[in-house]
């Protein structure tokens, strides 16, 4: 089964990782795929909290349970979020 990671520019054969974790960051929870200690983890998916994360790993082990082909990882709300404009014209109503 192939894995295509969220941002869409690695592919991974879920053959060779030994594990899937997650990986709690100050700013963010990261699916990854890790191999032995002489690799470095591969990212699989960057999620805004925990639950959301969790849910993402869970799609990923039906996947890999159910004998899928393929599958891609879901997108967060983190990476779906409008960006929040700083800009005096926002602030200001009507008037002259």
């Amino acid at each position: 089964m192939y894995i295509l990671s969220q941002d869409g520019k690695q592919l991974v054969r879920a053959e060779y990782p030994e594990r899937y974790c997650l990986v709690e960051k100050y700013d963010a929870v990261l699916v990854v795929a890790s191999y032995r200690d002489d690799r470095p983890p591969v990212t699989l998916g960057r999620y805004a909290n925990l639950q959301e994360a969790g849910e993402a790993l869970s799609d990923l082990l039906v996947a890999l349970t159910g004998g899928q082909g393929y599958m891609s990882m879901p997108l967060s709300q983190l990476n779906a979020a409008a960006p929040i404009v700083h800009d005096a014209r926002t602030k200001r109503r009507g008037g002259s």
